[in-house]
């Protein structure tokens, strides 16, 4: 899970999630991706904040999330998904549930 990736409010969103898988054969691998929401975030509704966008990633830069690309051994593609918008505004998010988020490691602040 992605911390701080979700929209806040009083219900947030759901925490994006990072996958990344790296080339260990010795072999290249022809890779195609289809990505969505990598410009646009998931909205929040009712006063929630958006969520975080996707991003793919090969070797800690970003790239094109509809692009075909060859992978070669020992590189590594991450893929972070998009995290869900929140609902309702975030002060009313309970201090309880602010305190959840922070021991799971989900919020930062």
């Amino acid at each position: 899970m992605i911390p701080g990736s979700f929209g806040d409010g009083r219900y947030r969103g759901g925490a994006g999630q990072r996958i990344a898988l790296r080339l260990r054969g010795d072999r290249s691998a022809n890779v195609s991706c289809m990505v969505e929401r990598t410009e646009a975030a998931a909205r929040g509704l009712r006063g929630g904040a958006p969520g975080r966008p996707a991003a793919l990633i090969l070797d800690g830069n970003r790239i094109d999330p509809k692009q075909s690309f060859v992978l070669r051994p020992g590189q590594e593609l991450v893929l972070e998904t998009p995290g869900g918008g929140g609902y309702g505004p975030p002060a009313e998010r309970t201090a309880e549930a602010r305190r959840r988020d922070r021991t799971s490691g989900l919020s930062t602040g």
